[in-house]
């Protein structure tokens, strides 16, 4: 998996957005104070001026399928349709490569087992995918059509285009110690990227104590899992890092 942040930008408009709502008339100054009082104060509509595009390589098709469920974002995604995918790069979830299972597979003719791992049975099952993928387009199959025997861990490559206010939502939702591997390791580096950017950019201020942190902390809040916000779990079944809310 391989992540960019390739633009941030917005926060002059959203410094004015959040000064025109509190003036009588049009401000022309731009003020970081008032941005950050406007999101302390809840009023996170002002985020929805800040776009922020990440280029995003090698996550399966099955994480790609995840981060496309929140709609209020822009993606281009490699087309399965227009690429060849032969000999095509899949991901393994951890689950499967640090699985010490075995399977019996058959003896070798002279009546020995033959144990293979959960890892093996899996490579060999994506090696069968490709193999047929290959044996289809090499036979006149459109490769839009051969695309169908391709499986849900097939690497993708996309751009996607969010601003603020979305990405805080998507983040908060799959940085949860609950989400799947993959796109819960997508979303913290996202928020990575994105945390990196606002010190780059002036917008949050690298703290030196805990004092300096606490102003800051609403904004640092909403690049996390949606239980440091809210002090407990939405969740059904936590994760145990938080209770659950007190009826």
């Amino acid at each position: 998996m391989k992540v960019a942040l390739i633009r941030m930008d917005g926060w002059d408009a959203a410094m004015l957005a959040a000064s025109c709502c509190v003036s009588s008339e049009m401000p022309t100054e731009l003020k970081r104070g008032g941005l950050m009082r406007a999101i302390e104060s809840g009023h996170l509509s002002i985020l929805e001026h800040v776009a922020v595009t990440f280029t995003i390589e090698g996550i399966s098709r099955a994480c790609s399928h995840q981060l496309v469920r929140h709609r209020l974002a822009s993606y281009a995604q490699q087309s399965q349709r227009y690429v060849d995918m032969k000999g095509f790069g899949y991901t393994t979830p951890k689950s499967i490569a640090e699985c010490g299972s075995e399977l019996y597979a058959g003896d070798d003719g002279d009546g020995n087992p033959i144990e293979v791992s959960m890892a093996e049975v899996y490579d060999d099952f994506m090696k069968e995918a490709s193999h047929v993928y290959t044996t289809l387009v090499a036979n006149g199959i459109p490769e839009e059509d051969a695309r169908y025997v391709l499986p849900n861990a097939c690497c993708t490559n996309l751009v996607v285009t969010m601003n603020l206010r979305e990405l805080s939502h998507f983040l908060g939702l799959r940085r949860c110690a609950r989400a799947q591997d993959e796109i819960r390791a997508l979303a913290d580096e996202m928020a990575r990227q994105v945390l990196d950017a606002m010190f780059d950019a002036g917008i949050l201020v690298k703290p030196s104590s805990e004092k300096e942190l606490e102003p800051q902390a609403t904004f640092l809040n909403l690049l996390m899992p949606q239980c440091h916000r809210l002090g407990f779990c939405p969740e059904k079944n936590g994760c145990g890092k938080f209770g659950r809310k007190e009826a």
